[in-house]
């Protein structure tokens, strides 16, 4: 599904986006406010009879450089007590990206928030989270892409592997702890704005245009 007003403001959902339990359904996308200098992650909690529950709009207002202040979110997952944990990236520059997982209580509140990154040397670092999973003790499974440096034109066989596209997988604790570095890519917490976008639909008209399925 999109949300659009045809200027310049646009809202993307859907793929690994959305989950059910039996009273209601959640999902998670982005949208952008301003040309797409401006990109925003978002959840949404919605109850069985189609009402909206809760809403909430993720935003990195610390972005490393002016106008790069883009989060996306790509993936949901539940637990039994109807906590939501989402992943996806934010692009802190126009060449480095940092892997985003946060948790959100029943509520909407926000339980926990970390993020995944090259340490140094990360000018042209890309971590990227597209999946997660959540296993039968609790633990969530994170899974994405990485690039350690510059990348090589699509298709070249040349470079390092550095210059390449790899698979990541990380493990991580229901309560979202065990922070630190690992090698040279540090999993630490972060402080993402999040902010409410309306329970109506006059209200996500108001903040990301049209609802267009």
């Amino acid at each position: 599904s999109t949300f659009t007003d045809g200027a310049g403001v646009g809202m993307w959902g859907g793929g690994g986006g959305t989950k059910c339990d039996t009273s209601f359904a959640y999902h998670c996308g982005h949208h952008n406010n301003n040309a797409y200098t401006q990109i925003r992650g978002w959840v949404m909690k919605w109850n069985g009879d189609g009402t909206v529950s809760w809403t909430k709009e993720v935003t990195d207002n610390g972005g490393e450089e002016d106008g790069n202040q883009k989060v996306r979110l790509t993936a949901i997952e539940l637990d039994d007590d109807g906590c939501t944990y989402v992943v996806g990236y934010s692009e802190v520059s126009s060449t480095r990206k940092k892997g985003i997982i946060m948790k959100f209580n029943a509520n909407g509140t926000v339980a926990w928030q970390n993020v995944f990154y090259k340490t140094s040397s990360n000018t042209n670092s890309i971590v990227e989270f597209h999946g997660i999973k959540r296993n039968q003790l609790g633990t969530l499974i994170i899974f994405g892409k990485l690039r350690d440096d510059t990348a090589v034109a699509n298709g070249d066989s040349s470079g390092t592997q550095a210059n390449h596209m790899q698979g990541v997988i990380l493990k991580i604790a229901p309560d979202g702890s065990g922070t630190g570095t690992v090698g040279n890519y540090t999993y630490a917490s972060s402080s993402f704005g999040v902010g409410n976008m309306g329970n109506t639909w006059a209200d996500l008209n108001n903040s990301a245009g049209n609802y267009q399925s």
